[in-house]
């Protein structure tokens, strides 16, 4: 992303990089994409844009890339009032980790749910048999939700079977888990709320 203004905290940064393909790509340890210098305000204003990279920047809009684009820009595009704009930029800055789509977040609360299933114990069914490959799907997605805190170990008496499903629409590599709920769903009792 030419001329990006990016916060800088103990030598570290984070880059959001945009990858056009259908395919992934993958960037090998320690390439250079791009430098960073410091300007200060007064430089900031004279030297955002230099002749040299105004031209860099015109072939770039004439190779038709407007493809990529900040989702951003695209959301806030029908704004009339430019004031507008600017300051959703700046909460959109100023609150990134909220906007921040690159990794699941862990939800906190302090709400007890409880599952009403009239006289029936808690439901425990075994789970699916499934080849070696799709145990190790389902492993490895387990482990990924550990790992960003959307799950916990538990030793509940519930438990339903997973399945996973390969994608035939989506990246090569690229599975759906399902959970057979349907047993459980049979003896929960539904609450009605107004």
């Amino acid at each position: 992303m030419l001329h990006a203004l990016l916060h800088v905290d103990q030598y570290l940064t984070t880059l959001t990089i945009y990858n056009p393909n259908n395919r992934s790509c993958l960037l090998s340890k320690n390439t250079l994409l791009g430098t960073v210098k410091y300007l200060c305000a007064k430089q900031f204003d004279d030297q955002v844009i230099n002749p040299a990279e105004q031209h860099m920047l015109a072939n770039l809009n004439n190779n038709n890339v407007h493809h990529i684009q900040n989702p951003l820009e695209n959301s806030i595009k029908h704004l009339q009032d430019e004031s507008q704009g600017q300051q959703v930029k700046i909460v959109s800055e100023r609150y990134h980790q909220i906007f921040d789509i690159n990794r699941p977040t862990e939800a906190k609360t302090s709400i007890y749910h409880t599952i009403k299933t009239n006289d029936y114990g808690p439901v425990n069914s075994r789970p699916h048999r499934g080849s070696w490959d799709s145990q190790q799907q389902i492993n490895k997605h387990v482990q990924q939700m550990l790992n960003d805190k959307q799950v916990r170990e538990s030793t509940s008496p519930w438990s339903s079977p997973a399945l996973v499903v390969k994608n035939l629409t989506a990246p090569p590599d690229s599975w759906w888990i399902l959970e057979n709920l349907t047993t459980s769903s049979s003896k929960i009792r539904t609450q009605y709320q107004p």
